[in-house]
């Protein structure tokens, strides 16, 4: 009896590790971080968990550090990129001498620091809903096209991303 019972216990251990890691499976990933444009938040050649996305606007904030793919852009061997959000649908961005205007006020950013931060201006856009408006930390960070440009692969360049091109929240 005390081996059925030991063989029960064992059964009901396993099926909970299982049921555990299904869970962790479908509701995170291990990603590498591949560039410097979150540096320091998020060092690079760093393995990290992001959590994989609900695939609303509702499920992101202000500050979330997050991975999104661009269908068609792929530099080097990389296929994914980290920002941070910077907007959400229906808030009003712009961009000063580097500095980022929300609903016509200064955000207050402590995660760029004057040696990450760059001299951009954007007009004022509206994020439509269902997407989101992307920075990097690193503001002068960018890529080399194919054609020699040189390019910001987060929403100054690209615009605002849309929440199926967001593949984890770090």
């Amino acid at each position: 009896m005390k081996e059925k019972l030991a063989t029960f216990v064992l059964y009901i251990a396993f099926f909970a590790v299982g049921w555990f890691l299904l869970g962790i499976w479908n509701n995170y990933s291990f990603k590498r971080t591949e560039g410097a444009e979150m540096a320091p938040a998020l060092p690079k050649e760093k393995f990290k968990f992001i959590d994989l996305p609900q695939q609303r606007t509702d499920a992101f904030r202000r500050s979330d550090i997050v991975a999104y793919e661009m269908e068609g852009i792929v530099v080097g061997s990389r296929t994914f990129f980290t920002a941070r959000v910077i907007g959400l649908p229906g808030e009003r961005i712009r961009l000063e001498r580097g500095e980022i205007y929300l609903n016509g006020q200064k955000l207050s950013e402590t995660y760029v620091t004057p040696d990450t931060r760059s001299e951009d201006d954007m007009e004022e856009i509206v994020v439509p809903r269902g997407h989101l408006f992307l920075m990097y930390d690193n503001r002068r960070m960018n890529f080399r096209t194919e054609g020699g440009a040189l390019v910001y692969l987060d929403s100054r360049w690209l615009g605002p991303i849309g929440v199926s091109s967001i593949i984890g929240k770090f």
